[in-house]
Formats: structure tokens, C-alpha cells, sequence
């Protein structure tokens, strides 16, 4: 009965609170208690492995993909030495005696480290790879295109003042700026922009368009020099100072002197054509 000390109200709602913590109670698993004693079917069985191994399927592949968006989208090098690997890895270049100079050079410079290699460099100078014919100028020049520091792409001379004679002034606009690098989260450690390598300075002809006559790759360094200052202007050759005196005229010379970083092979060395 109630009574003026003991509303109803309050009454069914102590009742229904001490009801909820009597099932709350009866539903909590005993401590150590682990239910052998409930037999299942084997559709039972079944069922419940089924939803446990996909439980399991679906934590895994979060795990896998929280270690994949956590990874570094582009290698890590913390020494010259873990670089080096790197390069011999993905170029798979075979290193003789007669290369370990400039390779060491080169994997040095391109990894911005001062060493006995480079003690000698302008880290804001670009690279002129100069040796005999068939030492490996290309082949070597092409290992170091993805690299930390300065990542580029690569040409041919000899094609570059084909595509001029093809397709006009035009066609050389791309090579006298910095590339913009079209996938950037994958390739080339991340950078925007991208150098050149011109591949076999001096061995290329005047381009003639249209009957008209040009200097196309002495343009282009004149225009590079220009637009792109700093190391994004790499080349290979094997001409002399008095050839490209000949072949480009004082100015562009001057400007190359300004440009470049000589790294070359020793005189002795012999091709690899053979």
C-alpha cells in the first residue's frame, strides 16, 4: 500500500530499477565459467567458425593496409651506402674498375653528401659526364634519373633536333623549362618538378624547319640557363672545349662554364663496345 512517505511512483520505479540490475546480473558471464557444458550442432559449429575467421579476415585487412598508409611513399636512405644499394638495385649496373670514380661521384652528388668525391663539386652546378666512346656515359647517367636530391628525365641529342625538324620551335618548348613531374605521390621521392639529362652533347646536327636553320641544343642550354638556374641541367659527351667552342660559339660556352660540374672517366679508359 502506499502510503504519503512512499508515493506510487517512486515505488515501481525502485521495483523496476532492482529489476534491470537482478537481469544484468544474471546475464553477466561467470568468472572461468566457459560454457563447455552447451552442446552445438555442427551447423552450429559451422556457423560460428564462419563468423569468427570473417571477423578475423576483416581485422587483418585493416591491420595491412594501416602498415601500408603508414609506410614512406618513396624509399628512405639514411647514408651514401644504403643509396648506393638503391641504384645498383634498380639500374643493375656492373660497376668495373675503370667506373668506380665517377659512379661513387655521382651516387655522392646526386644524394647531396659531401665526401672525397665531391669535395671538389658545386652542389648548384649541374653535371657534364664526359668520357671515351662507349665507356657507359648513357647507361651510367640513366641510373641516377630517379634520385633524391634532383630527380630528371632523359633525352637524346640526336632526337631532340629531330623533333625540331619534325614539328617545329614548338616541340623544344618542354626541354627549355622544368618538368612538371604527372605523378608525384609515387615517383621521383615526391619532387614537383623535374630536371633534363641530355644525352650525347655535341654529336647532334643543325635543325633545319621550313628550311630554316637552328642551333637547337645550344638554344636550348642558352634558354635552360636562363629559365632553370641551378643543378637540372645534366649532360653526357665526349667532345673537347675547342669543339664546342666550334659547334655552339663563345656565348653558349661561357654560359656552360658557368653550368657545369665535370665528372669524367680516365683517359685510359677503354669501351665496353667490344
Amino acid at each position: 500500500m502506499a502510503t504519503a512517505s512512499n508515493p506510487p511512483q517512486l515505488i515501481q520505479t525502485t521495483a523496476s530499477a532492482q529489476w534491470e540490475k537482478s537481469r544484468s546480473t544474471d546475464e553477466q558471464p561467470e568468472a572461468g565459467k566457459n560454457y563447455e557444458h552447451i552442446e552445438l550442432t555442427d551447423e552450429e559449429m559451422a556457423e560460428a567458425l564462419f563468423q569468427a575467421r570473417k571477423a578475423k579476415h576483416f581485422l587483418l585487412e585493416r591491420q595491412r593496409y594501416a602498415q601500408k598508409i603508414n609506410q614512406p611513399a618513396h624509399p628512405v636512405f639514411t647514408s651514401v651506402d644504403e643509396y648506393t644499394g638503391f641504384v645498383l638495385k634498380q639500374s643493375g649496373l656492373e660497376i668495373l674498375p675503370q667506373d668506380k670514380k665517377v659512379f661513387h661521384t655521382l651516387t655522392a652528388y646526386f644524394f647531396g653528401v659531401r665526401n672525397q668525391y665531391t669535395e671538389e663539386l658545386d652542389f648548384q652546378k649541374s653535371i657534364m659526364l664526359f668520357g671515351n666512346t662507349g665507356v657507359g656515359k648513357s647507361t651510367m647517367i640513366k641510373a641516377f634519373c630517379n634520385n633524391p636530391r634532383i630527380p630528371f628525365l632523359y633525352a637524346d641529342t640526336l632526337e631532340v633536333v629531330n623533333e625540331y625538324e619534325k614539328d617545329g620551335p614548338h616541340a623544344i618548348d618542354d626541354y627549355t623549362l622544368l618538368i612538371d613531374n604527372p605523378n608525384r605521390l609515387q615517383k621521383y621521392f615526391g619532387h614537383a618538378k623535374l630536371g633534363m639529362v641530355f644525352d650525347d652533347l655535341g654529336t647532334e646536327n643543325t635543325g633545319i624547319n621550313f628550311g630554316k636553320k637552328k642551333n637547337v641544343m645550344g638554344e636550348i642550354l642558352l634558354l635552360r640557363y636562363a629559365n632553370c638556374p641551378g643543378p637540372y641541367t645534366h649532360v653526357t659527351t665526349n667532345n673537347t672545349t675547342d669543339e664546342f667552342l666550334e659547334m655552339y660559339g663563345v656565348r653558349v660556352y661561357d654560359r656552360m662554364r658557368e653550368m657545369y660540374n665535370i665528372v669524367e672517366w680516365p683517359a685510359d679508359a677503354e669501351s665496353r663496345r667490344k
